[in-house]
């Protein structure tokens, strides 16, 4: 069962946290893994790792997160291990760059499990909502407001949805006979019989949401209540604080 993107209800410390809290958390360790390298890195990721069974998720959601983005990883790993080329030492090459390859991927791994798991243990309209706070002492720069924090959470939502879609064209091509799979020979037949369909279906369905939406009220820049009531606890400000003083000491190692 594909639950990329999809809230996994629980009951543990990061569920009950407030999505703003979790959102800064996230943001924090999303900087240090772009300013860290080496040992540094490579703890951040293990603490990235094991936040799935903190929150008691399990180990499968990292393993279906990696097999669906393998391609994501895969593609950077292999030009940053193969660029620049030394045609009179490839393995000189390899060996040179294996490094760089792998801290890339290593970030890029690391950023989407920790992305994956904010949707995990926060509801897709608390994100929204918590998105919404903390936009709301720029609403004078024209930024704030409930509207761009939608679009986010809209745009989030649809990737389950669209996984979701993929694989019952998948299906349907095994059921017709097709093997389906993409392949240099096959590429024309691959994109008529999957990236088209799957295009149709994805502007069908924003097409029912937007229908959905304009029936219940919905208008661009109305200010609207909130179902969510969101309320920071002290352990809340501890982690914004750790995250806040995390940021700080990147921008003050950068500077």
């Amino acid at each position: 069962m594909n639950l990329i993107g999809i809230y996994y209800p629980g009951q543990s410390f990061w569920h009950r946290l407030d999505p703003r809290s979790k959102i800064i958390a996230v943001m924090a360790l999303m900087i240090t893994l772009l300013a860290s390298e080496g040992i540094g890195l490579a703890l951040l990721c293990l603490i990235i790792v094991l936040l799935y069974p903190i929150s008691k998720l399990p180990w499968r959601l990292e393993w279906e997160t990696l097999l669906k983005f393998k391609w994501l990883l895969l593609i950077p790993f292999i030009i940053n291990l193969m660029a620049p080329f030394n045609q009179n030492n490839w393995y000189l090459t390899i060996v040179t760059n294996y490094p760089r390859a792998l801290s890339v991927s290593g970030r890029l791994f690391a950023i989407i499990l920790v992305a994956t798991w904010l949707s995990y243990v926060t509801k897709p309209m608390v994100i929204v909502e918590g998105f919404s706070r903390l936009l709301k002492p720029f609403e004078g720069l024209g930024i704030g407001g409930l509207d761009i924090p939608l679009m986010m959470g809209l745009v989030v939502r649809f990737i389950p949805e669209l996984f979701y879609e993929s694989e019952n064209i998948l299906v349907a091509q095994k059921i017709r006979g097709i093997k389906p799979g993409f392949k240099i020979s096959n590429s024309s037949s691959w994109i008529k019989s999957t990236i088209i369909p799957l295009f149709f279906a994805s502007i069908r369905k924003a097409a029912a949401l937007a229908i959905a939406m304009e029936a219940r009220g919905y208008r661009p820049g109305m200010q609207r209540s909130s179902i969510e009531e969101l309320k920071l606890r002290s352990t809340d400000h501890l982690i914004i604080g750790m995250a806040i003083l995390l940021i700080a000491w990147q921008i003050f190692k950068i500077w």
